[in-house]
């Protein structure tokens, strides 16, 4: 094991590593279908941090709680059963939707399989002011998915810098060379951590109440999003923690691993694709642009697809981009990492504390850069799939001829992820 190689390092790196050396991994987890019975919509990870990391905690549900999760498909036949019905449905009538062991029965109810009727309803709801009641809750509930995955990130932030504060109170104690001025500045650290964590969590509690209402329901509603559309760069995550864990690190391997993160569905206008121009062939933008505007009448609709269409191309640049910067973080830790393991020059006093804690706050702040960079590479595929969803419906159209091919425009991460 890569920790055990700490040994001949100071007592507090010996402490310390093993927090950096683990990476905190979650089980797998499903999603709950609608002819199942409502159980734990997700289990809390096990490892450092687990408890900050619980989706229930960081929902602000009592303990024990288990939520319902549903996928894109029951999030679509709530909307629809809600805008078809000749009556108001109650909240309870469209939860009891997700208890159903007929579910395709429910969504042939609601008119899905009327993708003529749908299509007309999607795009109507894209209108400033909608013709039909049917809203479009995919922006909602992949805006929980990205909130949920920041407060994650800031929930392990606290973690690390917590258990490396209590080693500073520690060591202060004795002979180390850490001054009280020191633990008390690391206890500031610790404190805007927490209070970046709490400001997540409640972003994350918002945005869960403004999916619920999306959905007819009332917030507070013991209901999440299933994290399947995430589910590949949890795996890529995982896989590039297993290589930092490795005793020799071969930095080429990070370009093939980060190569399998998901990969966004394109948009295509004239025969032109955005992720072309965006990633090999910009000086085509204007072609791209022209060809969405051509959908539409008049000159402020032309101004807003245009609008739209530039939006996306600058998503998917800023997706690739945090790829690169996500490669580069994943690099620079790990250099750091054999930088501090390596054997020490000769006249090197091992015994210095002091030394030990500054390179384990080093490697703790490393850490942190990892995890910004997973959260903001998660953050811009969502951006890509928000821009997506609005650019087509403002030129008018809706590229999909079945429903079945509309929801796999949404689960390209869960079920087109390269495997190892």
């Amino acid at each position: 094991m890569r920790c055990a190689t700490l040994a001949p390092i100071t007592l507090v790196l010996v402490l310390v590593a093993p927090a950096f050396c683990q990476e905190v991994r979650r089980p797998p987890t499903e999603t709950i279908r609608s002819d199942e019975k409502p159980a734990a919509g997700f289990v809390a990870p096990r490892g450092p941090g687990a408890r900050l990391m619980d989706p229930v905690r960081i929902a602000g549900w009592p303990a024990g709680t288990k939520p319902i999760t549903i996928g894109l498909e029951e999030v679509y036949g709530i909307a629809l059963i809600r805008s078809r019905s000749p009556k108001p449905t109650s909240p309870a009538d469209r939860l009891a939707v997700l208890g159903s062991k007929n579910w395709a029965a429910e969504i042939a109810k609601a008119g899905v399989s009327d993708f003529a009727r749908f299509r007309a309803e999607y795009l109507a709801a894209r209108e400033p002011d909608p013709a039909g009641k049917f809203l479009d809750p995919a922006p909602a509930y992949l805006d929980v998915l990205r909130r949920l995955q920041s407060a994650e990130v800031a929930s392990r932030k606290l973690t690390g810098y917590e258990g490396l504060y209590d080693l500073y109170r520690q060591t202060a104690k004795s002979s180390s060379g850490i001054a009280p001025i020191h633990v008390e500045q690391f206890a500031g650290n610790v404190r805007a951590a927490r209070a970046a964590m709490l400001d997540r969590e409640r972003e994350f509690r918002d945005s869960l109440d403004a999916f619920h209402v999306s959905l007819g329901l009332p917030p507070g509603t013991k209901l999440l999003p299933g994290p399947s559309l995430h589910d590949g760069f949890r795996r890529v995550f995982e896989e590039l923690g297993e290589w930092r864990a490795k005793d020799d690190h071969d930095f080429q391997e990070i370009g093939a691993i980060v190569g399998r993160l998901p990969v966004p569905p394109d948009f295509v206008a004239g025969g032109i694709s955005a992720r072309e121009v965006a990633i090999t062939n910009e000086g085509r933008l204007d072609d791209l642009l022209t060809a969405a505007a051509r959908s539409v009448a008049d000159d402020r609709a032309a101004m807003l697809v245009r609008s739209r269409v530039r939006r996306l191309v600058r998503a998917i640049q800023a997706y690739e981009e945090e790829k690169a910067s996500l490669s580069l973080e994943i690099r620079l830790e790990a250099d750091l990492l054999d930088q501090i393991i390596a054997p020490p020059a000769a006249g090197v006093d091992l015994t210095r504390q002091g030394d030990g804690l500054k390179s384990s706050q080093q490697l703790l702040a490393a850490r942190g850069a990892v995890l910004s960079a997973q959260d903001r590479l998660v953050s811009a595929w969502t951006e890509v799939q928000t821009q997506r969803l609005a650019a087509y419906p403002s030129m008018g159209i809706l590229p999909f001829d079945d429903w079945k091919s509309f929801l796999a425009s949404f689960e390209t991460i869960a079920r087109n992820v390269p495997k190892k």
